[in-house]
């Protein structure tokens, strides 16, 4: 079977499913095999990754707002233009496309998408899911057209395979639960200390500055820290902030330093950076209010940084006590999950042991080991009729 993966632009300043994207693709063309023949499907160059590749031209301007373009990788396949990409994947031969984002390509031919979440569902009140950029109705009918539609979708835990059910009414049989794995780019990088690391006790949280990302609860966290226990942290927050009017640095920035905390605002840092940022720090605080699957979390766990993390939906399934999970919009929760870390030895060496435990059944292999039973799964129906 000829599968075709569908892949976005690779834009690492767009955040961690930038990264996941392609750690998924390279870890794809490692595989050995003459069952499945991948071949890589984009509308830009691809030299990094050893497959072939099958270029689709991108849409005319004027046909271009109907794709959610690069930023969101979400794209309804409408008019001349899904015409002209039928006729390309079918020249191909390609029987299957996969995307490990919430896009297809083409509804012509069996697909299968992966949802990393519904947000504008559950939380349909913050700007950058409703008002500002891809609107509520955008997002609604993007999904409503493409995941009813699939082979198949493929969510990380559980909690977003009800949330596919639940709100799209896609069969349960066609939801594929493939737990998110530690992302490798880190694993296999070098540690580099920036010129700019802080001096004192730090946390770290890597993140873009969307309002979900919520960098103003760990703004007064620190400051109760600082007033009730008499501890002082540095926070590091890497982040473009190179986003359409929802961007909140200048914001946070402010909230700051009326409390009178230290932030440390990088931008974007390279992979060395922010590895030695994880090895350093007193903890990564991962505050976003938006799940059920994140990458940072466990990213961090694998290099032994301790986690404390919202429990938001699917955040127990996902982290269990390999991370002290706190209500999001607490402060003084936050606050006090912090001192427990930075008093107690004890307790941050045994959270990270269960973080290091928690990782190591989340591996890559284990993620394309997956992944490959599902296209054996799908292989089975596609070859009921002609190519």
């Amino acid at each position: 079977m000829k599968i075709g993966i569908y892949l976005s632009s690779i834009n690492r300043e767009l955040g961690g499913g930038a990264r996941f994207e392609s750690e998924i693709t390279q870890a794809i063309a490692k595989q050995v095999g003459d069952q499945f023949e991948f071949h890589l499907i984009s509308h830009h160059p691809t030299a990094s990754f050893e497959l072939p590749h099958i270029h689709i031209p991108y849409p005319s301007p004027s046909s271009r707002k109907r794709f959610w373009g690069e930023k969101l990788r979400l794209v309804s396949p409408r008019g001349s233009h899904a015409e002209r990409t039928k006729q390309i994947l079918a020249a191909q031969g390609i029987d299957l496309l996969y995307s490990p984002h919430p896009s297809s390509l083409s509804q012509d031919i069996p697909f299968v998408v992966t949802c990393w979440d519904l947000q504008h569902r559950v939380q349909p009140f913050f700007p950058e899911v409703s008002t500002i950029g891809h609107t509520w109705n955008e997002r609604e009918s993007h999904y409503r057209e493409t995941l009813p539609r699939a082979a198949a979708v493929i969510t990380g835990t559980e909690q977003g395979k009800g949330e596919v059910e639940h709100f799209f009414g896609v069969d349960p049989d066609r939801i594929c639960v493939i737990p998110f794995s530690v992302p490798q780019t880190l694993q296999a990088s070098t540690a580099a200390k920036p010129p700019w690391a802080p001096d004192k006790p730090f946390i770290v949280y890597p993140a873009q500055f969307w309002p979900h990302k919520n960098h103003a609860t760990i703004i007064l966290a620190l400051d109760k820290l600082k007033k009730e226990y008499g501890t002082e942290l540095t926070a590091v927050f890497p982040g473009s902030s190179k986003m359409d009017g929802t961007c909140t640095e200048g914001y946070i920035e402010s909230l700051a330093r009326a409390h009178e905390i230290s932030v440390n605002f990088p931008g974007f840092i390279s992979d060395q950076e922010l590895r030695w940022l994880y090895e350093n720090a007193q903890a990564l605080v991962f505050a976003s209010l938006f799940g059920p699957d994140n990458l940072p979390p466990i990213e961090a766990m694998s290099l032994r940084c301790p986690v404390i993390a919202s429990n938001v939906r699917g955040a127990e399934e996902q982290l269990g006590d390999a991370a002290l999970r706190v209500p999001p919009t607490d402060p003084t929760a936050m606050a006090s999950a912090l001192q427990r870390l930075t008093s107690d030895k004890v307790a941050r060496a045994d959270l990270i042991e269960r973080g290091i435990q928690l990782t190591k059944s989340r591996s890559m292999q284990h993620y394309i080991d997956k992944l490959m039973q599902l296209f054996d799964q799908l292989a089975k129906y596609r070859r009921c009729w002609a190519p």
